[in-house]
């Protein structure tokens, strides 16, 4: 009896502990198929319902389970796709700044006239 249950739990210990996911005949997991099943069944219910707040809690299940499809799917969220290349810089060079010679205004041009030059003489 002790032999047959040490050689129950060696068969056990040697099978792997983690099986692959099973997949349908596309190569997509089981899981997402469920939850991809379940979006399209709440997207006919939406096509159907009348009342205000029926139609909240279901957009609310379908946020939901729309963030589950996205995590099981294996989808980035926005800004954590890593690219693997480098991005090509785009712009185009600009020159370097360059200093203007400041041009006095009208204004100014008319008071320094009338003011007269005292260091001419």
């Amino acid at each position: 009896m002790a032999k047959r249950r040490w050689e129950a739990e060696r068969e056990r210990e040697a099978q792997p502990r983690i099986l692959p996911a099973p997949t349908d005949d596309k190569g997509i997991p089981d899981e997402v198929s469920r939850v991809r099943a379940q979006i399209e069944a709440l997207n006919e219910q939406l096509d159907s319902c009348t009342e205000p707040d029926d139609w909240d809690c279901l957009t609310r299940s379908k946020e939901r389970l729309f963030k589950q499809w996205v995590y099981l799917a294996g989808i980035p969220g926005p800004g954590n796709l890593k690219p693997s290349q480098p991005r090509q810089n785009t712009r185009k060079e600009l020159p370097p700044p360059t200093v203007a010679q400041a041009q006095p205004s009208a204004q100014q041009v008319s008071a320094e006239a009338g003011q007269g030059n005292p260091t001419a003489g």
